[in-house]
């Protein structure tokens, strides 16, 4: 015979509500994030282990970092978020900077890259800068 416990449920919704200066201008910036948990007697343990996670995160003043770990979690278990390859972060990388010159030597499986990166002022401006510092 079921316990009243597995016929419940709680919901729990965190958001984010602010708004985000970008030089003279503000602009509207939401996020959010919607739990539900098993009350059963079979989840109990797991749901409660999981309130107190939670709680743990409130108090310590990281929440925020907690629903986008779980987000992200959430990404990769589901198989919508993978490890990006070695040439797609290249890719990724040589299309904001023009390549002057590319030098590859073999250590072992693994291999190093670039002599010089062109970095223009308005290449500055990306957020894949601080790999072209790095190469340079």
């Amino acid at each position: 015979m079921p316990h009243i416990q597995d016929l419940m449920t709680i919901s729990l919704s965190i958001d984010l509500n602010g708004i985000i200066k970008d030089g003279e201008n503000e602009l509207r910036h939401h996020e959010g994030h919607e739990e539900t948990f098993s009350c059963g007697l079979e989840d109990a343990e797991s749901t409660a282990d999981l309130i107190r996670e939670i709680a743990d995160a409130i108090e310590e003043g990281r929440l925020y970092g907690w629903m986008m770990q779980d987000q992200a979690d959430s990404m990769v278990k589901a198989g919508d978020l993978r490890e990006e390859t070695q040439s797609e972060m290249f890719d990724r990388v040589s299309g904001a900077y023009t390549e002057q010159s590319l030098s590859v030597d073999k250590i072992g499986t693994s291999t190093v890259a670039i002599d010089a990166l062109d970095d223009t002022a308005s290449q500055r401006d990306n957020p894949n800068q601080a790999l072209g510092d790095i190469a340079e």
